[in-house]
């Protein structure tokens, strides 16, 4: 059994000052919480359920002692104070046992729970950010960042710090702790510090030399009071009574004190992750003629089942209520209703999916099960039951919001969608066939031709090997700047369409062969999805109007917004699809929809005029970035403006554009800077 003590000083100053501020929706900044708290669901959950949480206290005995210690910190801001209070509260309320004993810093009790529990355990993992800690690890003791795949043991501390964990202290001592404005020996430092500790073993081993020459020696010597105080200030004092035995750091949530908590603090997710949930309500099931003589009023549905009040029945014997138009209806997904009933003719109906995905759903694709986790704290096989109430509070956010005639296109759209989805699209399956055929002869002429040319056979859809042979093979070279943006984290380098086509000119004849191979090879692929999907001489694919955060949809079983476009090769594909007889295919698309979003929000001048002049907006944006008359732009350079154009709206980095581009970083950042100069108000919003 693992004992986890967890140093919550260190943590919340770290998370105050390194994550985003988050309030919640009564203005409470809560945002070092939410990521302490995180931290102790992940070692409730993956860890241990034993835990032990230690505070410094307000008091400090080393003050005392030294007037200047810690004298270069500025005083907690009043909003970490409040911060630090209130998760106290809620530890008590998750069922962790906390420490704040007054004169004392949590590193003396961490050290003091240390010496009382390391013999009843298997292990203790000092949970910190302070390297003062590190002077405890030994035997089974050890220390965790927070983040780490691994627990810091002895060898890591002296791979780090060249000294072991013993010797922590005394080279703490010596070089000082900036971080606590302990002042060194002057000409001290770290480095100098290990070497003095690795030759005499420690400070007291110093202390004894009375007579030597070395210089270092004589200078702490000389500083022998200095040391002493440091000694002092330095050493964790163990000997402090822990009033809990082992049994009470066992974490015991009260869980309607956990819920009543997390539900103030607006940390909903917090409680769907130690499975802390209410008691269901209980449902009386049913039969459907006992369900319709209650005249209800409103029905909610999920799947099969139809609930109204507390009571439920099956949707297949009371189908007839949704077509009651004075009947409110709330559905999860009203598209797989239309399904089930084979029509959409149904109104007076609200569609949680939608309603909550317009107000929430950028965090993640909605989830019935989860909302009502969220929202009610319980583990529900009932979601329905709840559909009417979280409808109740979505249409409020919808108004407040001025997003409701949103909600109401996006609730037509469905119905437009569940047609799109019952009809299906027309494909001609044996023209499917013959370019199978035929591009899958291609594939085999290509390869062979590539193992001809270079007297190799490998997997031409490998990374890993196409890697190699490109890098080692035929040993390409990158500069510095392109390496460390191939590199992958398995430490090859990318063998990407992009990259490839970057790397065409240094071997044009065998890399062409490959984005050819690979090209061919994922058509087949597409084409085998396509005719394994084919029903009755056609496709019916899904249409999904949640899973993406910036609202456009997502095409699945099979995609068919995936369909190439930019070959020859993927334009036959297209040419398998066919309208019905006696009608045509029309092809519609907004503008540049996210650039007129970006200039209406931004107010840019310069974006707007060149809207309503008419410009091609990637032209405009090349002429100004590359200094050419806007007729005399050359595509390569509307492709790069078109890619700055769209990246930045998106938050592009310049590793990130140059990485697109293929380019280097320095001009990458050249391309946003001279963006923004272009662009001004777009810089301004951007921020």
């Amino acid at each position: 059994m693992n004992l986890f003590i967890v140093d919550v000083s260190s943590f919340m100053y770290k998370n105050y000052y390194a994550l985003p501020k988050l309030l919640t929706s009564k203005g409470l900044e809560v945002g070092a919480l939410y990521g302490f708290i995180r931290l102790i669901t992940k070692i409730i959950k993956e860890k241990s359920n034993y835990l032990f949480a230690c505070y410094d206290s307000k008091k400090n005995i080393r003050k005392e002692f030294y007037q200047n210690y810690k004298a270069n910190r500025k005083a907690i801001d009043e909003e970490l104070a409040k911060q630090i209070d209130i998760s106290k509260n809620l530890l008590g309320r998750i069922g962790v046992k906390y420490l704040e004993i007054d004169g004392y810093e949590a590193d003396d009790l961490i050290a003091s729970a240390v010496e009382k529990f390391k013999n009843l355990v298997d292990s203790i993992i000092i949970t910190t950010s302070d390297k003062d800690l590190m002077q405890l690890i030994g035997g089974n003791v050890y220390v965790w960042d927070g983040k780490s795949q691994v627990y810091f043991d002895e060898k890591f501390v002296l791979d780090k710090y060249g000294v072991s964990p013993k010797q922590i202290k005394d080279m703490l001592v010596l070089c000082g702790d900036s971080s606590d404005n302990i002042e060194g020996i002057e000409g001290i430092g770290p480095k100098t510090a290990v070497k003095l500790l690795l030759k005499y073993g420690s400070v007291d081993n110093i202390f004894s030399q009375q007579n030597s020459d070395d210089f270092y020696v004589k200078k702490i010597l000389e500083n022998r009071d200095r040391i002493e105080k440091n000694i002092e200030l330095v050493t964790l004092k163990n000997y402090i009574d822990i009033p809990y035995n082992l049994d009470d750091l066992l974490v015991k949530i009260d869980k309607n004190k956990a819920i009543e908590m997390l539900s103030f603090l607006e940390f909903k997710n917090i409680a769907l992750e130690l499975g802390i949930s209410k008691e269901e309500e209980k449902f009386d099931e049913i039969d459907s003629k006992t369900f319709l003589a209650m005249n209800p009023y409103y029905i909610s549905i999920f799947e099969n089942e139809v609930y109204f009040l507390k009571y439920k029945t099956r949707l297949e014997n009371i189908k007839s209520l949704l077509f009651n138009n004075e009947i409110k209806k709330y559905f999860y997904n009203a598209k797989d209703i239309f399904h089930n009933v084979l029509t959409d003719d149904i109104f007076n109906y609200d569609d949680v999916m939608i309603g909550y995905y317009l107000i929430w759903g950028s965090s993640r694709k909605p989830d019935p099960f989860k909302i009502i986790q969220e929202k009610h704290f319980v583990q529900t096989s009932n979601p329905a039951f709840y559909f009417k109430e979280i409808m109740d509070e979505i249409n409020l956010k919808l108004k407040e919001y001025k997003m409701y005639d949103l909600y109401v296109n996006e609730i037509e759209l469905s119905k437009v969608l569940y047609r799109m989805e019952k009809n299906g699209i027309k494909v001609d399956l044996s023209y499917l066939e013959n370019i199978k055929k035929e591009f899958k002869d291609k594939l085999d002429e290509i390869y062979k031709e590539f193992c001809y040319k270079s007297q190799v056979k490998i997997n031409l859809n490998s990374p890993k090997q196409v890697s190699e042979f490109i890098f080692k093979k035929l040993n390409i070279k990158l500069d510095k700047e392109h390496e460390k943006i191939f590199k992958t984290k398995t430490g090859n380098y990318s063998t990407s369409e992009d990259v490839l086509k970057f790397l065409m000119p240094y071997n044009p004849q065998l890399i062409s062969l490959i984005v050819s191979y690979r090209e061919y090879s994922k058509l087949l692929s597409f084409i085998d999805v396509l005719v394994s999907e084919v029903k009755n001489g056609k496709i019916y694919t899904h249409f999904d109007q949640v899973s993406t955060t910036t609202g456009r949809l997502t095409s699945y079983k099979p995609n068919l917004q995936n369909i190439p476009i930019k070959s020859l090769q993927g334009l036959k594909i297209r040419n398998a699809f066919l309208p019905e007889d006696g009608y045509i295919f029309v092809s519609f698309d907004y503008s540049q929809i996210d650039l007129r979003v970006i200039a209406h929000l931004s107010k840019d001048k310069n974006l707007i005029e060149a809207f309503k002049k008419g410009e091609d907006i990637h032209r405009r944006t090349a002429s100004s970035i590359f200094g050419v008359d806007y007729f005399s732009v050359t595509e390569e350079m509307r492709r790069i403006a078109k890619t700055i154009n769209f990246g930045i709206i998106y938050g592009l980095t310049p590793i990130g554009l140059a990485s697109e581009l293929l380019i280097d970083r320095s001009m990458a950042s050249q391309y946003i800077k001279s963006y923004f100069e272009i662009y001004p108000g777009v810089k301004k919003w951007s921020q």
